[in-house]
């Protein structure tokens, strides 16, 4: 098999070797992976085909063990997202189906939890219940505080609307969601939401939900800018500010947040001239002031997208994972990346040659390990996920 033959390319010290996840899925669209800090990964995954289905899957990074539970969708399904907390489990996901009038397409959010670690699992619960018009929720983004309580962020239209984005949240034995927010709303033709990023931190007794943002201006301009709102209570948020340069005339999603503390990073993918990199903007003090971000890409000849992030706070380290494209050769590779946190100072790529063929690469870290995975094809619309993990 191709991803077989690429995984002889890696060698390198205190890292394990590449593993596939036994499973293989029809028409892979989109997972998440999550850790829960005890040496157990979690990961949320969309697989389509004839019939599409949710899976949930737990990780056990030590043994190499996999348990699985699937969900039928009635409907595409799309942007799995996942959160852990304690032995509750939080599944958020998009269906595409048929509108219930007319035969336009909708598109609804869904949660579903478990309380037991996976083994049994509640009913779902739909975002915009009481929208009964024509309408469209997708990319949804959630975090959650140690009680359960959960928010999540979303873009939402209808066909007499425009484009919000909008925040709900959830208490941790409620049947539905509350305390519908909108952060920002697009209201001429030619902007639209790009990327979208959701994350909280904490400081002693007081914390902190952020979201970030990209505007497009799909016009005659090609004008883009990413913005940053901050709340303490999910209901109130402040106003939305520029982050870094304004009028941007390139590329800046896909967007990915991390936080530990009052830190918070931010990586995106910007162009220079016919080069796209990955750049990183940061904060100290839960976004009152950010620092010009950084450049922090591979060589110049490579196309930098779909950069995921994270931090090892008691290392000082962040992690970025992003999907490579060397111009000459027109195929993609993989990118990773150490950051020391304090200077922002780059220390390299870990590796000493990239994987091929890696796609929608993720990285996950606590402060035991970094888990690195990446969806490969193995022919006939038939997906897996490849996972290497090393100790921090």
């Amino acid at each position: 098999m191709r991803y077989l033959i690429a995984l002889t390319l890696f060698s390198f010290a205190a890292a394990t070797e590449w593993k596939s996840i036994d499973n293989v899925y029809s028409s892979l669209f989109d997972y998440g992976v999550v850790s829960n800090g005890s040496g157990f990964f979690h990961f949320a995954l969309c697989s389509g085909g004839s019939f599409h289905y949710l899976y949930y899957q737990r990780l056990n990074v030590t043994s190499g063990k996999f348990y699985r539970h699937g969900f039928y969708v009635p409907g595409n399904c799309r942007s799995a997202q996942i959160g852990v907390q304690g032995k509750r489990i939080f599944l958020l996901y998009q269906v595409v189906q048929t509108c219930p009038v007319g035969a336009f397409s909708c598109s609804y959010i869904y949660l579903v939890e478990s309380l037991n670690n996976g083994y049994t699992w509640k009913n779902p619960i739909r975002l915009e219940q009481n929208n009964t018009n024509i309408s469209y929720s997708y990319n949804p983004l959630l975090v959650h505080d140690p009680s359960g309580k959960l928010w999540v962020a979303y873009k939402h239209f209808t066909r007499e609307s425009p484009t919000l984005i909008k925040v709900a949240s959830k208490e941790p034995n409620a049947t539905q969601f509350a305390n519908y927010t909108t952060l920002a709303v697009t209201n001429q033709s030619t902007i639209i939401p790009g990327g979208l990023a959701f994350a909280r931190t904490r400081n002693g007794s007081s914390s902190m939900l952020h979201a970030v943002w990209e505007v497009r201006d799909e016009g005659m301009n090609f004008l883009h800018g990413i913005y940053y709102s901050r709340s303490g209570d999910g209901v109130g948020w402040s106003q939305p500010a520029v982050v870094g340069e304004t009028n941007l005339c390139d590329h800046t999603s896909p967007l990915a947040l991390a936080s530990n503390e009052s830190d918070l990073h931010l990586v995106f993918t910007r162009t220079d001239g016919a080069k796209r990199g990955v750049w990183v903007a940061y904060t100290r003090d839960q976004g009152n002031n950010w620092a010009g971000a950084k450049r922090v890409s591979a060589p110049a000849n490579y196309l930098s997208t779909s950069a995921h992030i994270c931090t090892a706070q008691r290392r000082k380290r962040l992690y970025i994972l992003n999907q490579d494209q060397i111009l000459e050769k027109a195929f993609n590779t993989f990118g990773y990346r150490e950051i020391e946190t304090e200077q922002m100072f780059w220390l390299g790529n870990p590796y000493d040659k990239d994987l091929k063929d890696c796609y929608t690469p993720h990285v996950v870290c606590d402060d035991k390990t970094v888990l690195l995975v990446c969806k490969v094809n193995i022919g006939k619309q038939n997906y897996r996920l490849i996972y290497r993990s090393h100790r921090l």
